[in-house]
């Protein structure tokens, strides 16, 4: 190494951001040895420090819970030749090499629910976990379009029996392929996060509706300072008490127009939040993207979210009950939220529905029984469904019952006969003694009810339109 090269190295690794959060701590320069326009290159992920001068103090890990099944498992056997296996989501590839197993293993990915600070999205659980290698594998983690921009402080980690996030050395970014990687030896739970994160990272807003995005940064520096690898500290939510100077101001786009337009929606900075304005129709696309940008020293680093535009919110469900009478209700239906609700008090009604009712085929005394219409049209006063916001999500309930008339038909061996009655169709059944409700959070497209009540058991499917 030539004299020049290490004083490069060693200014490289001694570069640090002075605390600017009002925090005894410092903020990553992630990209550095390769800055905001490396494209790609390997670089050290962010580190937690103390600033200053003088060695940087162990950082503390924030101890969390481990991760819950969100998703399919995907599995592969590998052998000694070595192979490749890919989340279901198409998110991770797991790349053993030939020699790293001595004999055939099925490795497994299974997605979790992250519990990594600042994480992106799922997380994964490798198996067989605890498992080690001869040699390392290498973790490759694919970005989506909205997290890419922020790829230069983007880093893979780890969590620990502790219950604390580590990341780790060596890491390679590609900004063409959108791609984080790493090399490890060792099976376990595997994230990626950014140095600075939006919360929420996903959201819907009505048109003309409003959205508040507070950035999250981790206080840290760019070396390991001769640890294999470093703890993650708990983010801290940037505001302007803490800003000691006009560097740590984000600035905020729509799409990539500072400030956004009418057209995809307008963003200021309210007290480091950036306040999002949704205009008066839906673009299109419909999805637009909200980007911070903090210039910390010389180097950005840059932090994403989704928004979607809607017009009205709505929910497409289906039911499969089963009343205390035997009989067999299928349902489908839309819910369309009522004009004027608060935004955080949600109420739907039917905008959309039909009903069927499959009756027993033979009565307690041996006669065949059928009902004419078996199917009919759901009314719009026939369910309703709320959310109700609660932090972090909504508290999501409902019910329903159709009644029409239909003819009972009923074929005995000494004869036959009809009845024109009420049919009580109970295709979200009620339980007023112990409502059923499920939590969700704001980024939740899918919910499912599993009922028991006394009008009937069974369940309901709900998917966000």
């Amino acid at each position: 190494m030539t004299s020049a090269t290490g004083d490069l190295l060693d200014k490289c690794r001694s570069a640090r951001v002075t605390a600017w959060l009002g925090l005894a701590a410092t903020i990553a320069l992630v990209a550095c040895g390769g800055g905001e326009d490396s494209g790609s290159g390997s670089t050290s992920p962010p580190v937690a420090g103390s600033g200053g001068s003088g060695p940087t103090p162990p950082p503390v890990a924030a101890i969390v819970g481990k991760g819950s099944p969100n998703g399919a498992p995907t599995s592969q056997t590998i052998d000694a030749s070595g192979g490749q296996v890919s989340s279901s989501d198409g998110r991770l590839d797991v790349v053993v090499p030939a020699g790293a197993l001595a004999s055939a293993t099925t490795v497994t990915i299974q997605p979790i629910t992250s519990t990594l600070p600042n994480g992106l999205a799922s997380a994964y659980r490798l198996s067989p976990e605890g498992m080690t290698f001869a040699t390392p594998v290498t973790f490759v983690f694919h970005l989506s379009d909205v997290e890419a921009p922020a790829i230069d402080s983007t880093w893979v980690a780890t969590q620990h029996a502790d219950g604390g996030w580590y990341s780790q050395p060596g890491q390679t970014r590609d900004a063409a392929a959108k791609t984080v990687s790493v090399t490890a030896k060792h099976f376990s739970d595997w994230n990626v996060a950014q140095t600075l994160k939006l919360d929420p990272q996903k959201t819907r807003v009505r048109t003309q509706g409003q959205a508040s995005f507070v950035p999250k940064v981790l206080a840290a520096s760019d070396t390991f300072d001769g640890h294999d690898e470093v703890a993650i500290p708990e983010p801290t939510q940037l505001n302007s008490t803490d800003a000691a100077s006009v560097q740590a101001k984000p600035t905020w786009q729509v799409n990539g127009v500072e400030g956004g337009n009418t057209d995809i929606g307008q963003i200021s900075d309210n007290a480091m939040t950036g306040s999002y304005k949704a205009p008066n129709s839906v673009p299109t696309p419909a999805t637009v993207t909200v980007s911070a940008t903090l210039v910390l020293g010389k180097q950005k680093v840059v932090a994403t979210a989704e928004v979607t535009i809607i017009s009205q919110e709505k929910w497409s469900g289906s039911s499969h009950i089963t009343t205390p009478d035997a009989n067999v209700i299928d349902a489908t239906f839309v819910f369309a939220e009522v004009a004027g609700e608060s935004p955080t008090d949600r109420r739907f009604n039917i905008e959309s529905g039909q009903v069927h009712v499959k009756v027993p085929a033979t009565t307690s005394a041996g006669c065949a029984l059928s009902i004419s219409p078996e199917d009919y049209d759901i009314g719009p006063k026939d369910g309703t469904l709320s959310e109700k916001a609660e932090l972090g999500g909504y508290a999501l309930s409902g019910m329903g019952t159709t009644v029409f008339l239909a003819n009972y038909v009923t074929v005995c061996p000494n004869g036959a006969g009809s009845m024109h009655l009420a049919v009580q169709a109970p295709w979200w059944p009620f339980n007023p003694s112990a409502p059923d409700v499920q939590t969700i959070g704001v980024e939740d497209t899918t919910v499912n009810f599993v009922l028991n009540t006394p009008n009937g058991n069974g369940t309901v499917h709900l998917t966000r339109q």
